[in-house]
């Protein structure tokens, strides 16, 4: 199976769309031509942006204490009170408790607790469950409170 000369290939079609394609400025920044682009951080700041995640990350998070900041110097004119939930008292705080012995006290209590309520919840509801599921005099006599207790 020939083809004929008047019909272009494939590889002639690629090659003519790639040339029509406008071409797009090399993503590396490392070369004298683009040197000019160091100088405009926005510029530099587009072509990381897709390939760094922990880049991003800090930028949200340094957007978020700065949305932050904000806010608090908003607020504050009109409750003093919000001054004290300002991001540098808040972290100042944060780094009291993380330091000192309370929050692992707390913590231990926290999770005891939570610890009692899921074997609870399992060691009642699930037995309670499958009688429920078992006996259908059971449901009807145990619908109501069931009922109930949903609203």
């Amino acid at each position: 199976m020939s083809m004929s000369s008047s019909t272009p290939s494939v590889a002639t079609s690629v090659a003519a769309s790639v040339a029509a394609t406008p071409a797009t400025p090399p993503r590396s920044l490392g070369t004298s031509q683009n040197a000019s682009q160091l100088t405009n951080p926005l510029v530099w700041l587009a072509q990381l942006w897709p390939r760094h995640a922990l880049l991003r990350a800090v930028l949200g998070l340094g957007l978020l204490l700065l949305l932050w900041q904000l806010g608090i110097a908003i607020m504050g004119q009109g409750m003093p009170i919000a001054r004290k939930l300002a991001p540098a008292p808040a972290l100042a705080s944060l780094w009291d408790l993380a330091s000192s012995p309370r929050l692992w006290q707390h913590s231990l209590a926290s999770l005891q607790r939570v610890g009692v309520g899921l074997l609870l919840a399992v060691g009642l509801g699930l037995p309670l469950g499958l009688l429920l599921g078992r006996s259908r005099a059971f449901e009807e006599t145990a619908s109501g409170a069931f009922q109930l207790l949903r609203m």
